[in-house]
């Protein structure tokens, strides 16, 4: 039986259009198309160009300062930008934060999951599942689980990971799975995203275009169905009372909701959304999604979505997205790219460019983005202090 392909994979290797869409560094790769490396000044927030550079910190404020109180604000990683504002981890150049590189070398590393400790991430075609800790792990992810075919889809509650692997949903502690790891849920093929929330694991599949909910503590192998018949979700996302989903099969589609713990197999269309509806993100306020063929970034408010606004628009092929309830992060073609949950006035900020090198997941937390780089033995997972 051959490899799988993940939804974005298989996206991938059969659109040249949403191989520009699926990617996550901002590193180079050198002219022969070898392993990507880091620039000599820590990928410069992803080739960033002077113009992006300027003025960047976690609120946008202005560039560094010599004769700051904090003291050298154009070149203190502690002090980056502005006082007090870190580069956790990375360099600070022109009073701005250069990405850290975590790890290079992996195998098409195209989910992500972070918590206070740890990155996670699953290495499609390597079959493995590893992390490596937010500060830095010297280049050498750890482990956690081998052998695991072509695992995709990933979500950790700093306990616990769970991905996805060879038709089921798996997990194991953290700190490592000491031998096999666990089987949440059995024939679960093609998941495409796995979300949480303190008592379930949620989760879309193209087997049966579904949405899915299991206890964490165990579902006794038959999870909820949420929904069924669906067009082809990709992506999903848990606020305290629903769960969402955009629902396409690469053409017109809609974004749809169902409470948790069930709504009788029929949920609820919020927004219908052509232009193939991709990932999704929601917070206390918001709901957000891309649109890959429409360029696109939208937003709407909470509970009824009933007037999706633009956030931004002309993107080559938006893709994962994430918000923090004070800024919007998404990843589009190459680009990572900012905007104020509120909106910016369809003017969203570049942090930084790729240059070549398709961007694939996007995680985020307090203080910093990550994201992983397309590519078979030269993918890469970088963190950006915000």
């Amino acid at each position: 039986m051959g490899r799988g392909l993940t939804p974005c994979l298989f996206a991938l290797a059969s659109f040249a259009v949403i191989a520009t869409a699926c990617g996550g560094k901002m590193l180079a790769a050198d002219d022969a198309g070898g392993s990507p490396t880091a620039p000599e000044d820590a990928a410069a927030p992803l080739d960033s160009s002077a113009d992006a550079a300027d003025g960047l910190d976690g609120d946008g404020a202005a560039t560094g300062d010599a004769g700051s109180t904090c003291g050298d604000t154009s070149t203190d990683p502690l002090n980056c930008g502005a006082c007090g504002h870190s580069c956790q981890g990375g360099a600070c150049k022109a009073g701005r934060c250069r990405p850290l590189l975590l790890a290079v070398g992996q195998n098409y590393p195209d989910s992500l999951a972070v918590d206070q400790v740890n990155v996670y991430w699953t290495n499609h075609n390597d079959d493995t599942v590893v992390k490596c800790a937010v500060s830095g792990c010297n280049g050498k992810p750890t482990v956690l689980a081998s052998g695991q075919f072509a695992p995709s889809a990933i979500a950790t509650d700093g306990v616990n990971v769970y991905w996805a692997a060879d038709s089921a949903v798996y997990w194991c502690p953290v700190t490592g799975c000491n031998g096999p790891p666990a089987v949440l849920a059995p024939n679960q093929a093609l998941v495409g995203a796995i979300t949480l929330d303190k008592a379930n694991a949620y989760w879309v599949a193209y087997d049966g275009f579904s949405a899915m909910q299991c206890s964490l503590g165990g579902c006794n192998e038959a999870p909820i169905v949420l929904a069924s018949g669906q067009l082809g979700p990709e992506s999903i996302a848990v606020d305290s009372t629903r769960v969402y989903w955009p629902d396409s099969n690469g053409g017109p589609g809609s974004i749809e909701a169902c409470s948790i713990g069930g709504c009788n197999g029929t949920p609820t269309t919020l927004a219908k959304q052509d232009g193939y509806p991709r990932g999704i993100a929601v917070d206390s306020a918001r709901l957000y999604w891309t649109v890959v063929w429409n360029g696109t970034v939208m937003s709407c408010d909470l509970p009824d979505c009933a007037s999706p606004t633009t956030l931004a628009s002309g993107q080559t092929n938006p893709s994962a997205i994430a918000s923090d309830g004070k800024n919007v992060y998404w990843l589009d073609n190459t680009t990572l790219m900012r905007c104020p949950a509120a909106g910016c006035n369809g003017a969203p900020e570049v942090l930084g460019t790729n240059g070549g090198i398709p961007l694939v997941a996007l995680a985020i937390d307090a203080t910093s983005v990550y994201w992983s780089t397309f590519g078979a033995k030269t993918g890469a997972v970088m963190k950006l202090a915000k």
